[in-house]
């Protein structure tokens, strides 16, 4: 049936095979097709054209023949990886070289508890666009050992019974339409059609030649639905008992009594069963009820031909009778449920509304999926649940919650494809959020080919996965290293946790900051290189692009803003607005003021000049609100604009401030002093307020431009205070993100040959993606030839260091090891080692400056990549290495420091405290092959003392 149906959606005709004996024993020969159905009926009534086995092939022939199929089974379960068995291919001589279908087959992706794909999906294989992109290895033929792609004429599948149109399971639905288009078709063959009849007529003791009486059939299946019992108590708790099923019956003939008129006796009430117990069949004699009619043809045949069906509940053979009874002979039927005690009990069920109002009150979350395996649960429920759960409107808060970012364009096809449905919706960015964390995944593992693969990623996903990412990134640290855990010793938690946590934050991370940093690019190319036809980027938005060097997207920006409006928005209302001139000023005023209420406010003594003062995502939590004049107005601003009010910065000299255009030409536009939590409007008369020292030009709205170069002096002016107050260490890497981000607008800005930005070491993917493929693109000639020479040089370098191999049995002299954490003999602080050269491999000039040459052992020692607790990146000669035990605290120390610390260490092993190292990521094992066994040997040994001797 699900065959046929997939033949006429994709306009081919169906090769039907044989009926195999699976059901009733294999020694029994298979049945044709055209035997048991009237296939030349079926395709007048249908008009969908279908042929027989035979037909195509002699079914005597000793050919084999070679063709590929697609492995759909593979695709849509877990627990089998191999394609579904049969033996057809071997009944009509079919060598079959099977292709894995794609993921996108599988209708809930995921679940391991559905098997479903739907037909549309299993169509567009049958298109050469669809098809050529989902074509893989294919596996080889078992006979001849041949791989062949799946036959683009004679397309075919290994397994259609999972298959659906929008729900599993949904032959009972009046919409299906592989019943209504094809099933309803399907007429027994005369031969059986006479057969039925005669058996009726002998069982019920009605003349041979006379007419088949109205007669009620019943379909209990228990067989192997006895493994599914998980709640019922006892055995017999399972199945209905009888005086259930004698009940349905009564239901049935008192509906065909009153709404046809037809009376039947209980004499002409057949039972057929696969039940095995005779005990079961004594008790159904001793009820009246007539015997077993287990043939499986004329099983079906017999109950499709009845007035009316009692069936068993989620029983395909049920499901297809009673259709064909309610179908064919407009009969009664009734579903007995089964599975615990009373399953069948005559509760009445709620409305399918008041299960679509109790299922959108399942909580939303983006990190915790109780609420979609509910509903996942749901769709096996029986059919008023099941139509709830497929509401687009159950759907739709859990689609937003979860997905803030996307690709527009890509959405919008998606949204119009799916007819705005947030399951189907829900199901695809589910799929493609697979997808991406798979090739995340590569990107982590393989260190050859990293940057093709995050072009890869740009390309194919980008802000369609970014949400997948986010939650990858935030994946709990391991216990041992959480700040709060004070727990059992740190070897027993790392043995309980999955060794892989670190690294894949780190390039989860990587891949986020990559794309932010890709859309910000875009935006400062807009500011720095404006092209007469582009619109001006607007101040919100521009400021919002600079937190994108800590990984933050725009859009995460806009959220938290959206969050912040509708804040005031509450305070406003339950608020009177203060007093001023215009009913401008005092909304404005009132803003203000809320904004104070929330938390915001000006920072004082040496919170002021907080470097991370300059980036929204440091300064809109409500963690930390105290920060500087711009980033108040910036709040202020994009709070206003969201009410309509046409609100932008002045960059006047000493303190920014908030300028506001009236739409009333008769009302002055006016100014905001927003660090005061009671501010004043300053009035502007013909452009002016007459403050001394304040030009016309300083009283207009400042552009995107003038308000960014205002930060980046802030910043250059913060760095240089931390690093002078001595706090610099705290922020070293947030200073490494800032001026990296100057370096790439002070390229936009100046167009200067030999000014190359170089991405920090935790931004290991923007080389080629953020800087190569965009950076350089928005040069002048003379300017993208030096820059890209640079970064192609600089990415030449990164794959010839992915292809090296340290062996540390090749150097001798080599005593640490990747992981050993130490203190530096000289400066005091405790670091780890995350790589080394045998030999100082730094350039002249920093080896003169550093005095190399006069440490003990000169230049020719090993020298060591170190990471500090305090987030800087140190190169350190063998001689200053005094290794220590690693603790908890400092790991902790470590991983706060610098993210890079999670790149490279996935946790801590520690031998009775008493010696102990950071256990390596598999790029350090790949690099440093013989390190990590050394590091297992060298902590086991723990003879109590620190030195490097054996």
């Amino acid at each position: 049936m699900n065959l046929l149906y997939l033949g006429k959606i994709t306009d081919r005709v169906s090769v039907i095979g044989t009926f195999t004996p699976s059901h009733i024993g294999g020694d029994a020969p298979p049945i044709p097709f055209g035997e048991v159905f009237n296939v030349s009926r079926f395709i007048q009534l249908s008009d969908v054209p279908m042929v027989e086995w035979d037909e195509v092939k002699d079914p005597d022939s000793p050919t084999i023949d070679a063709i590929g199929c697609w492995n759909v089974w593979e695709a849509v379960q877990y627990y089998e990886h191999y394609p579904r068995h049969s033996f057809i291919p071997d009944w009509v001589g079919l060598d079959i070289s099977y292709t894995r279908g794609p993921d996108w087959l599988k209708l809930i992706p995921n679940y391991e508890h559905d098997k479903c794909s739907t037909f549309w999906a299993l169509a567009r294989l049958a298109y050469p666009e669809d098809r050529s992109k989902s074509l893989t290895t294919p596996a080889p033929s078992p006979h001849f050992n041949i791989t062949l792609p799946p036959d683009e004429h004679m397309l075919c599948y290994d397994y259609m019974y999972y298959a659906c149109a929008q729900q599993s399971f949904e032959y009972e639905y009046d919409y299906a339409p592989q019943w209504k288009d094809v099933g309803t078709h399907l007429r027994w063959s005369d031969h059986v059609t006479n057969l039925a009849a005669l058996y009726v007529k002998q069982l019920l003791g009605y003349p041979v030649g006379g007419e088949t009486p109205a007669y009620i059939t019943i379909h209990a299946r228990h067989g192997d639905f006895n493994s599914m019992c998980w709640q019922a108590e006892t055995p017999e708790d399972c199945f209905a008992p009888l005086s259930v099923i004698a009940l349905r019956v009564r239901e049935i003939q008192d509906e065909l009594r009153q709404r046809k008129g037809i009376d039947v006796p209980n004499e002409n009430v057949i039972m057929t069963s696969d039940e095995k117990d005779e005990t079961w069949w004594d008790d159904v004699k001793a009820m009246g009820q007539h015997g077993r009619w287990y043939p499986v043809v004329l099983d079906a045949a017999i109950q499709a031909n009845g007035m009316g069906f009692v069936g068993t509940d989620r029983s395909t053979f049920s499901i297809l009778s009673m259709r064909r009874v309610n179908d064919w002979q407009d009969g009664a039927s009734r579903m007995v449920k089964w599975g615990k005690k009373d399953a069948d009990m005559h509760r009445r069920q709620l409305p399918t509304d008041i299960y679509l109002e109790i299922l959108k009150c399942l909580p939303s979350s983006r990190n915790d999926d109780t609420s979609i395996q509910t509903l996942a649960s749901c769709l096996l429920a029986n059919s008023r649940v099941r139509a709830a759960a497929l509401s687009p409107l159950v759907w739709k808060h859990h689609y937003h919650v979860r997905y803030t970012h996307c690709v527009e364009a890509k959405e919008t096809a998606r949204r119009q494809e799916a007819s705005d449905d947030w399951r189907v919706l829900y199901t695809q960015r589910r799929q493609l959020d697979r997808g991406a964390l798979k090739l995340v995944d590569k990107i982590r593992v393989h260190t050859e080919g990293r940057h093709e693969r995050a072009r890869v990623f740009a390309w194919e996903y980008s802000f369609d996965a970014w949400d997948a990412l986010r939650l990858e990134s935030q994946i709990p640290v391991p216990l041992h290293l959480q700040t709060e855990y004070a727990g059992p010793p740190d070897t027993d938690v790392v043995d309980r946790e999955r060794e892989d946590v670190l690294p894949r934050r780190f390039w989860a991370q990587a891949v986020l900051g990559m794309l932010a940093r890709l859309e910000s690019v875009k935006v400062w190319k807009t500011i720095f290189i404006p092209m007469a036809s582009s619109p001006p980027v607007p101040f919100v938005h521009a400021f919002a692009s600079l937190s994108s060097v800590f990984s933050v997207s725009m859009r995460e920006i806009e959220l938290q803003l959206d969050e912040i409006h509708d804040s005031c928005v509450e305070l406003l209302r339950t608020r009177s607005l203060p007093n001023a001139q215009t009913d401008l000023q005092r909304r404005c005023i009132a803003i203000a003021q809320a904004l104070f209420s929330l938390g915001f406010g000006i920072a004082d003594g040496s919170t002021f000049q907080r470097l991370l003062n300059q980036f929204p995502h440091a300064f809109l939590p409500s963690s930390y609100r105290h920060t500087i004049p711009i980033s108040l107005v910036f709040v202020f601003v994009a709070v206003a604009r969201r009410m309509g009010i046409a609100a932008s910065p002045l960059n006047t000299p000493g303190v920014v401030k908030a300028h506001i255009a009236s739409p009333d030409s008769s009302e002055p536009d006016f100014l905001l002093d927003i660090t005061s939590p009671i501010p004043a409007a300053l009035i502007l008369v013909d452009g002016r307020t007459g403050t001394p020292g304040v030009s016309r030009a300083d009283l207009e709205p400042a552009t995107s431009f003038a308000m960014l170069q205002r930060s980046f002096n802030n910043i250059i002016s913060f760095a240089r205070f931390e690093q002078v107050l001595g706090t610099a260490e705290a922020s070293c890497a947030a200073q490494d993100s800032a001026f990296y981000m100057l370096s790439i607008c002070t390229v936009l800005q100046t167009q200067q040959i030999n000014i190359h930005p170089t991405p920090p070491d935790f931004n290991p993917l923007d080389l080629v993606v953020v800087l190569l493929d965009s950076l350089a693109d928005g040069l002048q000639d003379v300017g993208r030839r030096d820059l890209t020479e640079f970064l192609e040089a600089s990415w030449r370098q990164t794959e010839d260091l992915a292809k090296e191999r340290r062996v540390r049995s090749e150097h001798k002299s080599v005593k640490g090891f990747v992981g050993m954490t130490f203190t530096h003999k000289a400066y005091a602080y405790i670091g780890c080692i995350y790589g080394w050269d045998p030999v100082c491999m730094a350039s002249d000039d920093w080896i003169v400056s550093m005095g190399v040459r006069d440490l003990p052992s000169g230049q020719h020692q090993p020298f060591y990549k170190v990471c500090s607790t305090s987030g800087r990146i140190f190169y350190v000669a063998q001689d200053n290495i005094e290794p220590v035990c690693p603790n908890r605290e400092i790991a902790r120390k470590l991983l706060r420091a610098r993210d890079t610390f999670s790149r490279f260490f996935t946790g801590l092993d520690v031998f009775e405290e008493r010696a102990g190292r950071l256990k390596l990521s598999d790029e350090l094992k790949t690099r440093y092959p013989e390190d990590d066994a050394f590091g297992d040997r060298w902590i086991h040994r723990a003879r109590g003392d620190s030195g490097w001797e054996e």
